[in-house]
This record gives structure tokens, C-alpha cells and sequence, in this order.
């Protein structure tokens, strides 16, 4: 990580307590474009785990990274609310194209969810002005209802009231047991965001979206 040469970054933890020293490698990293952190397995989520969680959070925020890819880490909800408020401190994200939970690895064990509690926050932390290049917010297979859905959407939706041109293309919540109520609300949203952007759906589950991006990224050049 010292090397400033890492572009792409993959880990799988032993355990959450290594979160805090990932948080210190990322800050310490500039050329860092796009982290994924695989799950850690049968261990639940500890009682120290939120102050590494906001550790990682503010770093990240600090960085260039443009793809934040949490796949069925098993942060808890205290873990995934402090992440949001590590985020939200940082508020200097101008870079940060995708952040993803829970996608392509299947189901998080229950007590590693982010449940209801963490969507808002993430969605209060990452949806808001600061974070104006932010194209894809995907919480997947996370233990969401419909209040964390109604909660996404209201923070999408007050962006778009107050005549912001976000960079957001698409919100996804796909694997959490919504009614039909809120899968609409999800819906409209994203039909606005296609509509502004003129950009398909992307299928999350098949996707390998920090490749998408580079690849994306390196095109434009």
C-alpha cells in the first residue's frame, strides 16, 4: 500500500478488528481506486468494531477511491451506522463513483446485516451534495425493509425536489424483503435517474462494477 502503486485492492479479513489497520493502509494510500472486502466468515460482529468502522469510513471518504465494495462483510448495523458517520466526516468525497454491500457473494449472515438502520445512514451519508460523483448505491441481501427503502428513496428524491443534477444513475436494494409498495418507490426512482442520465440498469450480481469502471475510466483517455 506504501508503494502508492495499488490501483485495485481486494482483502478477505481474518476478523473485524483488522478493519482499523485497512482504514490507516487506505489513508496512507493515494492511488487507491477501488477496495473490496470479502466477508470474514462465522465471526459476528464485536463490540469494538463501530470506532474501526468510522475509521474506515473517514479514510476512505479522505481518498481518490472511486469504488467502495463492502461484499457481505458482516459489519452489523452499529458497524454500518458508524461507517456512514466516518463517511459523512470525511465529506471530501469527490471521487467516490460506487459504493456496494452485500452484492454477488449472496446473503450476509442475520447479524451482520445493515438492516434498516444502516440504509439510512448510508443514504444520509452518501447521498447528500458532498458526494456529487457517486453514479451507483447498491445495499443488497442486507436485511432491508420497507423503512430503509422509503429512507433511500427519500434521500434521493429531496436531492432531485431541490433541482440538484446528481451524478446518481441507479439505487439498488435487490435480495431485501420489500412490498410492492416500496419496490416501486425504489422504481421511480431510478426511472428519474435513467431518464436524467440516459444510462441502462446494471445488473449487480453479474457485474464486477470496480472493472467496469476502470475500464470505463481508462476509454475516456
Amino acid at each position: 500500500f506504501h508503494t502508492n502503486a495499488v490501483r485495485r485492492f481486494t482483502c478477505h479479513l481474518p476478523s473485524p478488528s483488522h478493519l482499523t489497520a485497512l482504514g490507516r493502509s487506505v489513508a496512507a494510500c493515494p492511488s487507491l481506486d477501488s477496495l473490496k472486502v470479502k466477508p470474514w466468515g462465522a465471526r459476528v460482529p464485536g463490540p469494538r468494531l463501530s470506532a474501526s468502522a468510522e475509521q474506515l469510513g473517514w479514510s476512505c471518504a479522505m481518498s481518490r477511491m472511486r469504488v467502495l465494495d463492502l461484499t457481505a462483510c458482516g459489519l452489523g448495523v452499529k458497524g454500518f451506522v458508524a461507517l456512514a458517520r466516518g463517511l459523512a466526516a470525511g465529506g471530501a468525497a469527490a471521487y467516490l463513483q460506487a459504493f456496494l454491500v452485500g452484492q454477488r457473494e449472496g446473503p450476509a449472515r442475520a447479524s451482520g446485516r445493515c438492516g434498516d438502520a444502516g440504509a439510512a445512514a448510508l443514504a444520509e451519508a452518501l447521498l447528500s451534495p458532498s458526494w456529487s460523483m457517486l453514479e451507483f448505491f447498491c445495499v443488497a441481501h442486507n436485511g432491508v425493509t420497507d423503512a430503509g427503502a422509503h429512507a433511500v428513496a427519500r434521500a434521493v428524491e429531496s436531492r432531485l425536489a431541490r433541482g440538484e443534477t446528481p451524478a446518481l444513475r441507479q439505487v439498488s436494494l435487490k435480495g431485501n424483503m420489500l412490498s410492492k409498495r416500496a419496490l416501486n418507490r425504489i422504481c421511480a426512482v431510478n426511472r428519474v435517474l435513467s431518464s436524467r442520465s440516459g444510462s441502462a440498469d446494471i445488473d449487480f450480481d453479474a457485474v464486477d462494477l470496480g472493472g467496469f469502471l476502470y475500464e470505463k475510466k481508462e476509454s475516456a483517455l
